[in-house]
This record gives structure tokens, sequence and C-alpha cells, in this order.
């Protein structure tokens, strides 16, 4: 993927972000650089930023204190960039594999583009054709900005296409040359003879769609048509947790939970197993809920996402939606006929055929979409042997479309 660079004075341009100002006291404008108060084990860390202190040029992100040597954006170092307190509670993933005086942070914004309308008695913007609700809307941020927008999943409705945003915060950039817009999310509705597909409401038009399957999460480059409210791509990358070498730590919205709690989806991602050893702090596996706020170090193992440790962030483990949550899943038990891969090795469709009369209760389970990358396969079975075993499939409906997030040997009732 082209990938873009910020050439102006990043740090001294901010402005606009949620939630208060970070740990600092003044703006860091150089000077020595102080060593980071902790000593990582997990070679990544992803959250959103709890504080800053720009005396230490320092950022804190899942409890962890970093000094910030160089920040990423699109695979090009950001130019001139300082720890302003305004960078509270955005997206990033330090690596820090590396750390020794400093860590290498990545800016991760859910979308980035120009507010095409805004209203600060409402706390409402739009980007890239979506509409969105912020009340630390900050007044300094106006029409025509170009901005970093950093979210979480919410409860999917009817409404939103099935895919809608938390906003976490919005930062101004003040930028020379080209701006990259973008916006994440999972696709759905892919329709080959248009060459495009879905990202909750909004339509995405892209000439490579055949590459493209239902549930998987994607960052889309390119331009909102305000003409056909089409999101133009020139390009998409499809995005995982599955892609990190060693151990790793991610915080997000639990978005599904297998009915045993054995597996659970984060942020729309990615499913990661819960094994016997796997550790839980302030609470239990039980507590394992679909809106609750969780940070999860994990490893993949086996082609598997393995969690290591769940923290769960809030006492009360959700957001009080769970009906709107449970909507959105399905299960599906019997046999697996026409199982197709497309791409292969990548993604699948199949059909579950009844063992018995009635046994689905009416949900239909035809043309189920798995995804290599982000299912959990259990006793022994695995995306590339399914066809013509008999399974229990769960997962998730992305408008209206099945998707199986976990898929294990059927058994049947006594």
């Amino acid at each position: 993927m082209k990938k873009l660079l910020l050439v102006s004075a990043v740090g001294l341009a901010l402005s606009g972000c949620g939630g208060g100002s970070g740990g600092g006291n003044s703006d860091n404008n150089g000077g020595s650089v102080t060593p980071p108060v902790t000593e990582p084990t997990v070679a990544s860390v992803t959250g959103s930023i709890e504080a800053v202190n720009t005396d230490k040029n320092s950022i804190t992100v899942n409890g962890r204190e970093f000094v910030v040597g160089k920040a990423m954006f699109n695979n090009e170092q950001v130019s001139n960039f300082v720890v302003s307190s305004s960078l509270k509670d955005m997206t990033v993933q330090v690596d820090t594999a590396a750390v020794k005086q400093t860590a290498t942070v990545t800016l991760e914004p859910t979308m980035t583009g120009e507010i095409s309308a805004i209203n600060h008695v409402t706390k409402t913007f739009t980007i890239n054709g979506v509409e969105l609700h912020f009340t630390g809307l900050s007044s300094e941020i106006g029409l025509n900005d170009w901005v970093m927008v950093s979210s979480l999943p919410v409860a999917p409705t009817a409404e939103n296409g099935n895919q809608s945003y938390k906003v976490l915060s919005v930062i101004k950039f003040d930028m020379d040359g080209v701006r990259v817009d973008e916006i994440e999310g999972q696709v759905s509705n892919i329709n080959a003879n248009e060459n495009t597909f879905k990202i909750g409401a909004i339509t995405v038009s892209y000439p490579h769609v055949d590459n493209l399957t239902n549930g998987l999460w994607v960052e889309v480059e390119g331009t909102f048509n305000t003409n056909n409210k089409q999101f133009v791509a020139t390009d998409v990358e499809i995005e995982s947790y599955d892609n990190q070498v060693g151990d790793n730590e991610v915080e997000g919205v639990v978005t599904w939970v297998s009915n045993d709690k054995s597996a659970f989806e984060l942020n729309n991602r990615g499913t990661f197993t819960v094994s016997p050893s796997t550790q839980f702090e302030d609470g239990s596996k039980q507590d394992l809920k679909a809106g609750g706020e969780v940070e999860v170090i994990y490893s993949s193992k086996s082609g598997q996402l393995v969690a290591l440790e769940v923290e769960f962030e809030k006492p009360e483990w959700g957001d009080d939606n769970d009906d709107l949550w449970e909507q959105h899943e399905f299960e599906c038990s019997g046999l697996v006929v026409n199982y197709s891969e497309h791409p292969v090795g990548v993604s699948a469709t199949f059909d579950i055929e009844e063992l018995s009369p009635n046994e689905n209760h009416g949900v239909d389970c035809h043309n189920i979409t798995i995804n290599k990358s982000n299912a959990v396969f259990e006793d022994g079975l695995s995306f590339s042997n399914l066809q013509n075993k008999e399974v229990e499939v769960e997962g998730i409906t992305i408008n209206g479309q099945n998707v199986a997030l976990e898929v294990e040997a059927w058994e049947a009732d006594d």
C-alpha cells in the first residue's frame, strides 16, 4: 500500500482530543529523554492513550508508560513528532520488541478524512459519509478540517448497518501535501457485478472485491464521493491480530462470546480461544460478555489466537446492550456440505445440512462464510478439513449474512 508521509510539525499542530489533559505539565520542545518506566515483556501493546507526560515525551497505554522515540502513520515516519496533551484517548500500537530508551508508536485511527458537516451543539460531525457523535468534540475543530478519529465498536443496529462506532478521540492535523482518507470496518454485502461492498451503512467501490469475503476487518484507503455517496477505494488492506510475533497485548470491546465461553471476538477483528491456563483479572471466565471492555495478552499458536491473560476494564463488564449484541448471533449444527474456498486458503463458504428435522429451529444455515484468520476450530477440526464433517457452528450476522467464528464437533443430544 502506498503510504503517506506527514511533513508538518505534527506535535505542534494537534488539537481537539477528548478526555482532558494528560499527565505532563508543559509542551516538550526538546532536551533529554527519560528512559521508560516499565520494561514490558510483550512484543507490542495496542490500545488508547490513557495519559501523556509532555516533560518526558511519554505516553501511557494499557497501564504501561513509554517514551516516544518516533511515531509512524501509514508506514511512514511522522516528521517532528512530539507528545501533546491532545493525544489522549487516541488509539496507537507501541512496538516494544526493541525498547531500550525509546519506543516506536504507530498511530491507529479508525478513520481519517475531512469533516464535511459539523454541529457543536449536538456534538455531531460527518467524515467519509459517516455521521458520528462525540461529547468531547472541541470547538477548535471545524468544517473542512482533516482529522483522525479513534473509536471502538458498539452494539449493532439495523439503522447503522450493523457497524457503529464509540468515538474515543477526534484530533485535527495541519498537514502539507496530499491527505490520505481512510475508514476501517467489517466487510459485508459484496457485489461482484458492481464491484462494491459495505462497511456498515457505507458502500465502498473497489475493483478487486473478489479478494474479499464477509466478516474480514479491513482498512480502506480512498476518497468519499459526495455525488453517489460511495467511498471510492484505491487500496484495501486486511487487518487482524494474527500477524504479530511473540506475546502481544491489545485492549478493546468484546463483540461476541461463544456459549461455553471457550472463545470470544475482540473489536470485530480477531477471535481468541480461552484455554484452561488462561488467567483472568478482576473477573472470571464467566464474566466474558459482549460489550465488555478488556485487555488481552495473547499469542498466536498453530494459526490460532490464544488468550494468555484477560483483564476486565469495568466492574460491570458490559454495555447493558446484551439483547442488541445477541440479535446478531447465530448457531447451526449438522453436516457441512458445499464447502468452497475463495480465495483458496483464506476464506470459504459452506452450508449446514440438518441431521434431524427442525434441528436449527428455522435459522438459515446456508452460505455461511468462514475466514481462516478470525475463526476458532475445536476438536481436531481445521479450515481445510470441514467438508462432510458433523459440526456445531457459532458466529455473528453482519448485514444479514452469517460469519462463522467457532466450529466444533457436533454431539447429538441425549
